[in-house]
């Protein structure tokens, strides 16, 4: 089950330039005065019950600290939607930053047009890390995990990659607290074939670690 969900409550505001513009796949249901984020519905979207918007976003900590912003811009969106949609009753919220999917949201008309954001992605893939990370060969995974976010603008500076941060580093020292485990690692890499996996195995083991505990990583190497 998710925990810290956010509950964001808003009245439909009136500084979101709401534009009229459209290309062959989407359409702009409302934009920013500042450009830093609008909302958008395919442009094949059709008038049903359920709806689903995207909101993109210049940088990812909007959807934190520009919270005020959010709720005009949705609002904004909103009224269009339900002028050209009355039986509207559900708005499913994908919010983007890149093009990168940072968050997901919803809305329903049952539940007086309440816009209600989930835990972001980053924050989730922050929390299965104590999971996930067991041994050396297992921080790979991180990497991998934030693959996505590497383009994303401003994700350094929200609380999902401060989350995530804090629990790699848990994950790296506990690693590193029992010492059997990096020799059970070389172990078990040692009896692979192909000496250019064996190395790429190894190099990334240490890779994070470096990112972490840089002292104990060149020593290590």
């Amino acid at each position: 089950m998710l925990k810290h969900i956010r509950f964001l409550s808003f009245l439909l505001g009136s500084s979101c330039l709401v534009a009229a513009t459209a290309n062959a796949n989407t359409a702009d249901l409302a934009v920013l005065s500042d450009q830093s984020a609008k909302i958008t519905a395919s442009q094949q979207w059709k008038c049903s019950s359920n709806i689903s918007v995207n909101i993109d976003t210049a940088d990812a900590t909007f959807f934190e600290v520009r919270v005020n912003d959010l709720g005009q811009l949705f609002g904004a969106a909103l009224d269009q939607l339900i002028s050209s949609c009355p039986s509207l009753n559900h708005v499913s919220i994908y919010g983007r930053t890149n093009s990168v999917e940072v968050i997901k949201g919803q809305s329903k008309k049952s539940d007086n047009w309440v816009l209600r954001l989930d835990q972001s992605r980053l924050t989730k893939d922050a929390l299965s890390i104590p999971k996930l990370i067991k041994t050396f060969d297992d921080l790979a995974n991180m990497l991998e995990i934030f693959s996505p976010y590497r383009a994303v603008q401003g994700i350094d500076k929200t609380s999902g990659y401060m989350l995530f941060a804090q629990n790699s580093q848990t994950a790296v020292r506990n690693l590193l607290a029992d010492p059997s485990k990096f020799d059970k690692f070389i172990e078990v890499t040692t009896l692979e074939n192909n000496e250019d996996v064996r190395r790429e195995r190894i190099s990334t083991a240490l890779s994070v670690v470096q990112l972490y505990e840089p002292q104990v990583a060149q020593n290590m190497s």
